[in-house]
This record gives structure tokens, C-alpha cells and sequence, in this order.
């Protein structure tokens, strides 16, 4: 896999995992509401095949495969969302993001100038 697959793999999971954390937040109310957690993995039940449909959707690999399990313990209402957690969650994905655009614009700035590269 070549650094530009990684980073748009990094960049799917990264909004993947944003999605489910901000429906997570959603339902923090919800009685008997319980968290979804993403998990990378390699085969098992209750995976999510990404794809694209529209030009304007984040691009998935052949390879992509996740499985969306429920996590944590349930409050008086039978709700498991923390939402300390879940705000974490969301900033670590942001940062995750923002790695891979750095890599992104690093790449493109050797791209511009392939003088830059130190041999």
C-alpha cells in the first residue's frame, strides 16, 4: 500500500470514527442507548463494507473493513455513553486528521520541488 492509500484509509477511518462518536453524543439521553465503538478487523460479524456512491463521498479501499461493536456500562437508564469519552474520541480523530494532511501537504510540496528531498 503506498503512503497516498494510507492516508486516505487514515482519513475514512478517521471520519468513520467522528460519525460514530457524534451519534454516540446524540443519544446521550437516549434511555437504554448503547455506545457504538468501531473496531478495525480483519473478518467477523456486523461489518461495515465502505464504497463509494456519490464522487463526493470519502473514498474506501477493497480492503476496508470494520466491525461496530456497543461499549461501556450502563448508567441508571440503561445508557452506556460517556461523554467525556466520546469528546475525546472526536478530538483524537481530528488530530488524526490533521497528521495526515500535514503528510499530505509535505508530499505535495516534494512534488512541486523534488529538489527538496535530502538524499
Amino acid at each position: 500500500m503506498n503512503v497516498l492509500e494510507k492516508l486516505k484509509t487514515n482519513l475514512n477511518i478517521s471520519a468513520l470514527k467522528k460519525q460514530i462518536s457524534i451519534k454516540n453524543l446524540a443519544n446521550a439521553d437516549t434511555p437504554n442507548y448503547k455506545a457504538k465503538k468501531l473496531n478495525l478487523t480483519q473478518a467477523g460479524s456486523n461489518q461495515l463494507e465502505l464504497f463509494r456512491t456519490k464522487p463526493r463521498h470519502l473514498f474506501a479501499t477493497k480492503n476496508s473493513s470494520f466491525r461496530i461493536s456497543t461499549k461501556g456500562s450502563p448508567n441508571i437508564e440503561g445508557n452506556t455513553v460517556s461523554r467525556e469519552e466520546e469528546m475525546l474520541n472526536i478530538q483524537e480523530a481530528n488530530q488524526s486528521t490533521e497528521r495526515s494532511f500535514a503528510v499530505f501537504k509535505s508530499l505535495l510540496d516534494l512534488y512541486k520541488d523534488p529538489n527538496k528531498i535530502v538524499r
